[in-house]
């Protein structure tokens, strides 16, 4: 239905990179397994062995965590990234989690967002301040929005 391909427009147009690793910022989510579902999706990147993505249902900041089969546990990592702010559960290649943000501002939100995907890269890349870039460029939005003019 709508609000599914709404979520999913705002996940590729918001995605950034660094390295291997994907993510995505939905904001306000209608459901918390759009997180889930929009991690798997930009897990297909075929140059990207990690995707995290965050949204917020109600009270919660909803994290999802996906990555490649193989060595790792991303349900132990998400429990790192989250801190013990956080609550996390998984297994191989898949996992979530949430941190509350009742009461929370949106600069102090998305603040809340950016450290997570930042600790998620200190821990995998040992990189204190990373730079991420847009997985689409503001020239290509352009050229895909002039279309509809």
């Amino acid at each position: 239905h709508h609000a599914y391909y709404s979520e999913l427009a705002r996940a590729v147009l918001s995605a950034f990179t660094h390295a291997n690793i994907i993510g995505s910022h939905l904001g306000p989510i209608a459901h918390p397994d759009s997180v889930a579902l929009t991690a798997d999706l930009l897990l297909q990147h075929e140059r990207m062995g990690w995707a995290l993505v965050t949204g917020r249902c109600r009270q919660d900041l909803y994290v999802s965590l996906r990555t490649l089969p193989g060595r790792h546990h991303a349900g132990a990592l998400l429990r790192r990234v989250l801190g013990s702010e956080g609550h996390a559960g998984g297994h191989g290649t898949m996992a979530g989690g949430r941190i509350s943000v009742a009461g929370l501002s949106e600069e102090k939100i998305e603040a809340r967002q950016k450290q997570i995907v930042l600790r998620l890269i200190r821990i995998l890349k040992r990189k204190e301040d990373a730079a991420l870039r847009p997985l689409i460029s503001p020239q290509e939005l352009d050229e895909a929005f002039y279309k509809f003019l």
